[in-house]
Parts: C-alpha cells; structure tokens; sequence
C-alpha cells in the first residue's frame, strides 16, 4: 500500500492523528452514504476506491480540501450537498483512517479549515 506519509502544513514532520471519535462518526455516516458505490472496505465497487494506491493514484499530491470539496460537491451522486459540513469532515476522517493514519481516543477532530493543511501523499 502506497499511503505511508502526509504533509501538515509548512512542518511536513508533523504527524497526523486522527480523533477515533470523529473517524467513528465518519463510518457511520459512509456506511448509509457511500457503501453503495464505494464499498463498506472503501475498496470501491460502483465507484472508484477510496482506499490503498488506488485512492493514492487519483488523490495524491492535493490537499485534502480538494477531496472535501469534491465530496461536497458531487457526493452522494443523488443529493450532492446534502450532508453537513461535519459529516463531510468526519467521512474524510474515516477515508483517512482506512489509508494507514492513526486514530487515538481524545485526539483533535479535523476542520474543514484543518483538510487545506493536508497534503495527501
């Protein structure tokens, strides 16, 4: 799998924790949005995989906003927009978390602020 590093801003050092709890409502709300087309595994289906090299072949070297943003406006394919901004940051949360970033109990939840920060590599 080809998902092993991340850029956080300027410090590319920094190491991305993912808040469980966040990650946790991201499955929940994928699990009724996007299972269909994208898999319960995220290894994709109807749609493309949004996990492994796969999602690294489409996604890596953009920022994580530009995967909020084309979420935001494409996803779900039958009502695009309809989901709040928090559970479109939570479901990047749980992509994320299925592409090899940890998550730990108490950890800061991600922003829609916070995804710009993020270079996915």
């Amino acid at each position: 799998m080809g998902f092993h590093s991340i850029s956080v801003g300027q410090d590319s050092a920094e190491t991305l924790v993912l808040s469980s709890e966040q990650v946790s409502r991201g499955r929940q709300v994928a699990g009724v949005q996007c299972s269909e087309c994208h898999g319960v595994t995220l290894r994709g289906g109807l749609g493309p995989a949004l996990r492994g090299d796969p999602f690294l072949a489409n996604w890596g070297g953009r920022d994580a906003g530009s995967l909020y943003d084309y979420a935001h406006t494409r996803m779900p394919p039958a009502a695009p927009g309809s989901l709040t901004e928090e559970e479109y940051v939570d479901i990047i949360a749980f992509i994320l978390s299925n592409n090899e970033f940890a998550a730990e109990e108490g950890a800061e939840e991600l922003t829609r602020a916070d995804l710009d920060t993020i270079t996915l590599e």
